[in-house]
């Protein structure tokens, strides 16, 4: 069983290379102090706060809402959701270390969203202590344990050359968790036409109007599946949970829950946690995804 690699500052249960897909090591795991309200995760959900200061570009593009957890490198949980149909969801792309694209399901780390034609947004705590060159994503990809030639043809890897996270994150509070990736190249399937930038991109919700409390949206990932244990797909999961009211938020995370933060009420027993990190929170709007 090789271990996956530390990323950032914090280390999540590495994946078995030698396992069927879906299963995952008994490497131990080393959690970070925030305490997890419910047994094995901590969904909570941060975002650039609108009247704060940060970098300009940040400022500008980045006040969105973004899926935390307890682990900075873990990959996404979805609990209970189902398999996405195959690129119903080509704004979703995948973090993957760069020296391991010959096995993307090792390598996968966190989620993001492509927000622009060479822009990704993701969550500061997925790139902590990783320099931009040692990332690529995963474009309109659906199976992890998928390899070239891709099966639908605007899938593709493509290496990241920069990366802007806000100023002001903070590792012990999570809050500011947003950071902007810039890819190297535009998805071939941008360049030439087959997707337009409507297509391929998620809409920023700048003006935080779409998801008042009570409003249903779409989470995403191909994190772990288990409540208890482990149990991490290579296909691409997403669920729905509801956005709850601040007074529901702090009644459950009290003082971890800071200005600038919302969290998702469970329906039933489906959540998002130990990772949807940078993964994105949607709602369609008039026929367009929007990240809130």
């Amino acid at each position: 069983m090789a271990p996956r690699p530390a990323l950032g500052t914090r280390l999540c249960p590495a994946r078995s290379s030698e396992s069927a897909p879906g299963a995952l090591s008994d490497a131990s795991t080393q959690t970070t102090a925030l305490t997890p309200l419910r047994p094995g995760c901590s969904p909570k959900i941060t975002r650039v706060p609108r009247s704060g200061g940060g970098a300009s570009l940040l400022a500008q593009l980045m006040l969105l809402l973004l899926l935390d957890s307890t682990c900075a490198a873990a990959v996404p949980r979805i609990i209970n959701g189902d398999e996405a149909v195959p690129y119903s969801f080509p704004f979703m792309v995948a973090l993957v270390q760069a020296n391991q694209l010959d096995d993307m399901y090792q390598g996968q780390f966190c989620g993001g969203a492509l927000v622009a034609e060479r822009w990704v947004a993701t969550a500061a705590h997925c790139l902590e202590g990783m320099k931009a060159s040692k990332v690529a994503v995963l474009f309109y990809g659906h199976d992890l344990r998928e390899s070239p030639p891709f099966e639908h043809e605007c899938t593709e890897t493509i290496l990241l050359d920069d990366k802007s996270c806000h100023e002001n994150y903070s590792d012990d509070t999570l809050q500011h968790d947003v950071c902007l990736l810039r890819l190297a190249a535009p998805p071939q399937c941008i360049s030439s036409g087959v997707l337009s930038i409507t297509q391929a991109t998620a809409v920023l919700d700048i003006a935080a109007t779409v998801a008042p409390a009570g409003t249903e949206v779409t989470i995403m990932g191909w994190g772990n599946m288990a409540k208890s244990g482990t149990k991490y797909p290579n296909l691409l999961q997403e669920a729905q949970i509801e956005i709850a009211t601040q007074t529901i938020c702090e009644e459950q995370y009290g003082s971890e829950f800071l200005p600038g933060m919302i969290c998702g009420s469970v329906l039933g027993s489906i959540d998002s946690c130990q990772g949807d990190s940078g993964g994105p929170l949607v709602v369609q709007v008039d026929g367009r995804w929007v990240l809130v």
